[in-house]
């Protein structure tokens, strides 16, 4: 549902407040944005891990589809692009 609700257009402290409001946490706490930004760019989700420069299949269930992954990396590029190219007109 994460990768749904990013994907969607929520951002990320929307989804951290979801999951505490449900009492969803990491390791007995709130999520950080940091650990859910990792989460979103992890491709152990779509059932791929990667070790060693080396790809690996069926190591965990498929959780998302590879065009939700997809979709989602895509949005965070643009989001960080927009965000660097913001910074870049505000300095002097």
């Amino acid at each position: 549902r994460i990768f749904q609700e990013y994907e969607s257009g929520k951002c990320i402290t929307e989804i951290i407040d979801r999951l505490t409001a449900e009492g969803i946490f990491h390791r007995g706490k709130p999520f950080k944005k940091s650990t859910l930004n990792k989460m979103l760019q992890n491709k152990k989700y779509t059932g791929i891990v990667e070790y060693n420069g080396e790809l690996f299949y069926n190591i965990y269930p498929q959780l998302i589809s590879n065009e939700l992954f997809d979709n989602v990396k895509k949005k965070m590029t643009a989001k960080r692009c927009c965000l660097q190219l913001h910074l870049l007109i505000l300095q002097p």
